[in-house]
């Protein structure tokens, strides 16, 4: 090959590798090499969306399904306090170990007081605190939804609605207009909430 070609070689390896990673036919590493950084030999970090969910029960799987639908997280594991539990890749009480590899994490159980500490912890650890919605749920444009909140399959929250911090919105249950849904709460499947009253 002519000298003056040769000098062409890496950059035609990179834009192939870019093309394949676009393709999804190449997962990047921890670390790689950006051009310009290259000839100081400074290795540039790339971060996933990867999504870590504390408590692998069945809540869990449901919030595991959900952000599957959402179609953007990378990979996502499980945390719990279980150490027989199969799904899951650690302790809870070991999340902020994980930080790095799994930036985005959320609790999954029913428990409140659980589900507030593990917030709080989660927070503390450097985590993004997401809100999960499933695509079928029907939640209108003006409603502020508090970090840490799951609202599940078809679920609806009407307009002029408020829903807090940590809250589940379990499958089919429907918050009305207007209604405030304190942090910390679980409405379950199929519930009604209009004017501060629950409706089985």
């Amino acid at each position: 090959m002519r000298r003056d070609n040769a000098a062409w070689i890496p950059l035609l390896l990179f834009l192939a590798g870019a093309s394949l990673v676009l393709a999804g036919l190449l997962e990047l590493p921890a670390a790689i090499f950006h051009p310009a950084a290259a000839g100081l030999g400074l290795a540039v970090a790339v971060r996933v969306l990867n999504l870590l969910i504390l408590g692998a029960g069945g809540h869990g799987e449901i919030v595991r399904e959900l952000a599957r639908s959402l179609n953007v997280f990378h990979r996502i594991a499980f945390l719990d306090d279980d150490p027989d539990n199969p799904r899951a890749i650690g302790k809870c009480e070991k999340l902020g170990h994980y930080v790095r590899e799994y930036p985005i994490a959320i609790p999954s159980v029913g428990d409140q007081k659980l589900r507030m500490r593990w917030l709080g912890e989660l927070a503390a650890a450097g985590f993004v605190l997401p809100v999960l919605i499933h695509p079928t749920a029907v939640v209108s444009a003006n409603v502020p939804l508090g970090y840490g909140t799951v609202v599940e399959a078809r679920a609806t929250i009407g307009p002029g609605a408020v829903i807090g911090r940590g809250c589940i919105i379990s499958s089919g249950a429907t918050i009305d207009r207007g209604v405030s849904i304190p942090d910390w709460t679980l409405i379950d499947c199929g519930q009604v909430v209009r004017n501060g009253q629950r409706e089985a």
